[in-house]
């Protein structure tokens, strides 16, 4: 191997809802967290567009794959574009160490009523679960920290709470904070910043939501935050994508957090921009999809 490293199968800088990752060990343990993906179900009024399906099928072959090579499986929360569905992927999850966000502990009622729907089917399969909300295991030379919870999004938000993700290799530590959209919470900031990752990856603010004009706003807020972790420079890299890669010209915003990042020796990046693939931000561009399919210009 030639040291560790981070894949990115799917995101919503590439066409679909996600933050599925890999992280592979310098040794070539492979350890996936939220292996789901899914598509917004109405945007401007419209249903998902048949290249967003065709884009969906496609990223979750590649999730498939990348389940079926790793060593363990993490789950942060229980929204549907975090955890797998789809039966051939849960059935790739056979003979994994599988650790979930525990589904009884600071929970809300909507992620425990999935949690349990989805904790049946992995039964179904024999498969069993290591379920906490924060604790530290050793994989060879592989440390996983569960490293709590934080919001998603703003403090007391009724989305409720995902479980944050540090893993520790010889040569590169990963910061995991999942749906805190920014973060808003100013805790949240200073839990991650004490870690001092390598790299970062974080759902970044709603900003297609948000009002960007009110200092009282959580987006404004969030947006505020990002930029001051930036200019701390407590981790070397920073990938930002989800719900920020919602918003229509979102890369006009990601531009000014690059520019930010080179005055503090932060590398900033949506995860199209880290793998180098063809950004698609597809739910962005549905109403010009639908306005556009016949003449093939996303064919």
């Amino acid at each position: 191997m030639n040291g560790a490293r981070l894949i990115f199968p799917a995101s919503d800088s590439l066409g679909v809802r996600s933050m599925s990752n890999f992280f592979v060990s310098s040794d070539g343990f492979k350890i996936a967290i939220d292996p789901g993906a899914a598509l917004g179900p109405s945007r401007y009024g419209l249903p998902p567009h048949p290249l967003e399906i065709k884009e969906l099928e496609n990223r979750l072959e590649k999730i498939k794959k990348g389940v079926e090579d790793s060593n363990i499986v993490i789950i942060t929360h229980y929204h549907r574009d975090h955890y797998p569905q789809r039966d051939d992927i849960l059935d790739a999850m056979k003979g994994k160490t599988v650790i979930v966000k525990h589904p009884e502990i600071d929970i809300n009622r909507n992620q425990r009523i999935r949690s349990g729907f989805f904790l049946k089917e992995l039964e179904k399969r024999g498969i069993t679960t290591i379920k906490t909300n924060g604790t530290e295991l050793n994989f060879g030379n592989v440390k996983v920290i569960m490293d709590g919870l934080l919001w998603h999004g703003e403090v007391g938000s009724m989305l409720g709470k995902v479980a944050t993700v540090f893993i520790v290799d010889e040569d590169l530590s990963y910061y995991f904070a999942s749906d805190s959209q920014g973060p808003v919470d100013k805790n949240a900031v200073e839990k991650i910043c004490m870690r001092r990752p390598n790299l970062l990856y974080i759902s970044g603010p709603p900003t297609y939501l948000g009002n960007l004009k009110n200092e009282e706003d959580p987006t404004f807020k969030a947006m505020e935050n990002i930029e001051r972790m930036i200019s701390s420079s407590c981790f070397e890299k920073l990938v930002i994508d989800h719900h920020f890669s919602r918003e229509l010209g979102y890369e006009k915003r990601l531009e000014k957090l690059k520019s930010l990042g080179k005055e503090s020796g932060v590398e900033v990046n949506d995860v199209a921009g880290y793998t180098g693939e063809a950004r698609r931000p597809l739910e962005s561009l549905r109403r010009e999809l639908y306005e556009n399919f016949k003449e093939g210009r996303f064919l």
